[in-house]
C-alpha cells in the first residue's frame, strides 16, 4: 500500500521510590542540627538512568543543602541510596524540601521525594526558653499594685498600712540619698533607691506585645514579554521577562534568586540572581529558555526564594505552545507522505480510459465483432453448399434405370 509505519517506541528514562532509609516523615530534630536524609528508589525503565543525572532541589526550604546532587546510575530494575545532606532550620516547627531527578539538560523524571522534619528543641533548651522569655520582675510595680489592690479592697486599717509603707520607703529613699557618700557600697545602693520610679497608683506591670518583625513580599504585576499561549518554533532560544513589585515593608534580602519549582524546565538553569527591589519598587525578573522540540503546550513554574531556600510572593510562570513554521510544517508533511508507486499509478490510469472510454471507441469494437461474426457465418454456409452439391451427384450415379409399365 505504500502507507508509512510507526515509529519506533523510544524508552524513557523512569524513577520510582520505595522508602525512607532514614529520617521518616514527621523525625523531630533539634534546632541547626546537621543531618543527611537517605531514599531508596528503583529504576522502573527500560534503560539505565543517563549520564549526568542528578538530584535536584524543586520547592519548599531547601535547609540549608546545595541545589543538586550526583547520584547512582541505577540500571533497569536497580535500587540505590540517594542521600542529600541538611542543616534543621533555627525556626521550630514543620519544615519539608522538595527534590527530583533531573537528566543532564534540566528533564525532570520520576517520583518526587521529599525530607518532612520537625524542628523542636530539647527539654533542656525549651526551659533555657522559656526562662529567657519571661519578663523580669518589677518589685516597685509590684508594691504599686499591691497598694493599688489595697487601696480598692482592703478596710481602712489596710488603706493606712499601705500608706505608711509607702513612706517608709521614701524616707528610706531620702536617708540614702543622704548617706551617698560614705562608702561604695552605700552609693551604689543609695543610687539605686535613688533612680527607683516613685510609687503611682494604677500601674499593672503587664508586659507588651513583642515588635512585629517584616517579611518579604512579592507581588506578580504583568508578563514584559511571551504572554501566556505565545507560539515557538521548536528549539528556539527566548527570554521571558515578568515585571513584579516589593508590595512589602522591606526590601528584598541579599542573596534573593527566581528559583525553578516545577514543570518544564525547557533548557534554563534552576536558578537566577534578580535586582534587590525596595519596598514599592517594581523590576524586571527574566530567564532565559530554549523551546522543547516536542509540539504542544510546555509550562515552567518559578518562584523567588532568599538565600536559606525560604519561598515568598507569587509563583510566576512561562506558558508557550511550540508549534512549527510554515516551512517546516510542509517539510514535515512532506516527509510523512508515503512514497509513489508508478506501476499502481499506472494501473490506475488504465483502469480509468477503460471505464470512461468514448463511443467512438465503443462503436469500433462493436463493428469488429459484427464483421468477426459474419465471416463465421460465411464460412459455415461455404462449407454446407459443398456437402450439398457431393450428396447429388452421389444420388445420380446410383439412380436405377426408368421402366415403363
Amino acid at each position: 500500500t505504500g502507507a508509512g509505519t510507526r515509529p519506533p517506541r523510544v524508552p524513557k528514562p523512569m524513577a520510582r521510590f520505595v522508602r525512607d532509609v532514614s529520617f521518616a516523615d514527621g523525625t523531630r530534630v533539634p534546632p541547626n542540627a546537621d543531618f543527611s536524609k537517605t531514599w531508596r528508589m528503583r529504576n522502573d525503565g527500560e534503560m539505565p538512568w543517563p549520564a549526568g543525572t542528578r538530584l535536584s532541589y524543586v520547592s519548599g526550604d531547601v535547609m540549608g543543602a546545595a541545589d543538586v546532587f550526583d547520584v547512582p546510575l541505577a540500571q533497569p530494575g536497580e535500587e540505590v541510596n540517594v542521600t542529600v545532606p541538611f542543616r534543621a532550620p533555627p525556626a521550630c516547627g514543620r519544615h519539608v524540601s522538595h527534590w527530583r531527578l533531573h537528566t543532564s539538560e534540566g528533564k525532570g523524571f520520576g517520583h518526587r521525594v521529599w525530607c518532612d522534619v520537625y524542628v523542636q528543641p530539647s527539654e533542656e533548651e525549651e526551659k533555657q526558653q522559656q526562662q529567657q522569655q519571661q519578663p523580669p520582675v518589677d518589685a516597685a510595680a509590684v508594691d504599686d499594685a499591691i497598694l493599688e489592690a489595697a487601696l480598692r479592697e482592703s478596710s481602712e486599717q489596710a488603706e493606712a498600712a499601705a500608706l505608711a509603707a509607702k513612706a517608709a520607703r521614701e524616707a528610706a529613699t531620702r536617708a540614702a540619698a543622704a548617706a551617698s557618700s560614705a562608702s561604695s557600697a552605700s552609693s551604689s545602693a543609695a543610687a539605686a533607691v535613688a533612680v527607683a520610679p516613685p510609687v503611682t497608683f494604677g500601674a499593672t506591670g503587664a508586659g507588651t506585645r513583642p515588635p512585629r518583625v517584616p517579611k518579604p513580599m512579592a507581588r506578580f504585576v504583568r508578563d514584559v514579554s511571551f504572554a501566556d499561549g505565545t507560539r515557538v518554533p521548536p528549539n528556539a532560544d527566548f527570554s521571558k521577562t515578568w515585571r513584579m513589585r516589593n508590595d512589602g515593608e522591606m526590601p528584598w534580602p541579599a542573596g534573593t534568586r527566581l528559583s525553578y519549582v516545577s514543570g518544564d524546565v525547557m533548557g534554563a538553569a534552576d536558578v537566577f540572581d534578580v535586582p534587590l527591589a525596595q519596598p514599592g519598587e517594581e523590576v524586571n525578573v527574566t530567564v532565559p529558555f530554549r523551546a522543547p522540540p516536542a509540539c504542544g503546550r510546555h509550562v515552567s513554574h518559578w518562584r523567588l526564594h532568599t538565600s536559606e531556600g525560604k519561598g515568598f510572593g507569587h509563583r510566576v510562570w512561562c506558558d508557550v505552545y511550540v508549534q512549527p513554521s510554515e516551512e517546516e510544517e510542509k517539510q514535515q508533511q512532506q516527509q510523512q507522505q508515503p512514497p509513489v508507486d508508478a506501476a499502481a499509478v499506472d494501473d490506475a490510469i488504465l483502469e480509468a480510459a477503460l471505464r470512461e472510454s468514448s463511443e467512438q471507441a465503443e462503436a469500433a469494437a462493436l463493428a469488429a465483432k459484427a464483421a468477426r461474426e459474419a465471416a463465421t457465418r460465411a464460412a459455415a454456409a461455404a462449407s454446407s453448399a459443398s456437402s450439398a452439391s457431393s450428396s447429388a451427384a452421389a444420388a445420380v450415379a446410383v439412380a436405377p434405370p426408368v421402366t415403363f409399365g
